[in-house]
């Protein structure tokens, strides 16, 4: 509620003091709630090394952006790892907010980032912030309910688009989503996986 509504009264006084300033920020503050380049060049340097079949540079580049330990991966579960945080980076870092902007403006896409932000660093279970992490995670979890299958979608369409196999990536969306423990990220990571 504070980025949302501070957010908006902070452009809106911009924009009524100076149209030409509060456009500008208008323009920063929603290219800020997008991140994609790191991303996929994280993700290129983690093919790189293992077309290399460098392992050790893999694992590096793996933890670079991912949350777990790499140390004794593999080459399968260094592509899993990547896939998964390909699919589930896509919807939070840029289909959601696209969501959020599309919906309701920088206010509503940085609101999506706050929360985004929150469930990553505190929504755990552990014993100090319990409480205040389950409401981040579920809080995250309904921020990313249309989103994560939307992005599911256009993943579906970007293979159809490139001459891949969409039905196959249909399939398998259909069939392992709701396998995931997340009740979103399974989505677009089943349909980047197919």
């Amino acid at each position: 509620g504070l980025f949302c509504g501070g957010s908006w009264l902070a452009l809106r006084a911009l924009a009524q003091t100076h149209p030409t300033l509060g456009a500008v920020a208008l323009v920063y503050l929603g290219a800020t709630t997008l991140a994609t380049k790191d991303l996929l060049d994280e993700a290129t340097a983690v093919v790189e090394q293992l077309g290399c079949q460098n392992l050790s540079g893999a694992r590096w580049r793996v933890a670079r952006i991912v949350g777990r330990d790499t140390h004794r991966l593999d080459e399968s579960e260094l592509c899993r790892a990547t896939v998964e945080t390909l699919a589930e980076s896509a919807s939070d870092g840029i289909i959601a907010p696209l969501f959020y902007l599309a919906i309701g403006g920088v206010p509503a896409a940085l609101a999506y980032k706050a929360i985004n932000t929150l469930d990553s660093r505190i929504g755990h279970a552990d014993d100090h912030n319990f409480w205040f992490g389950k409401f981040a995670a579920r809080l995250d979890d309904v921020a990313n309910f249309f989103p994560a299958r939307l992005t599911a979608l256009l993943l579906i369409a970007a293979a159809w688009l490139d001459g891949q196999d969409w039905r196959q990536a249909w399939r398998i969306w259909q069939r392992d989503a709701h396998r995931h423990a997340s009740p979103n990220a399974g989505h677009p990571e089943a349909a980047l996986a197919g």
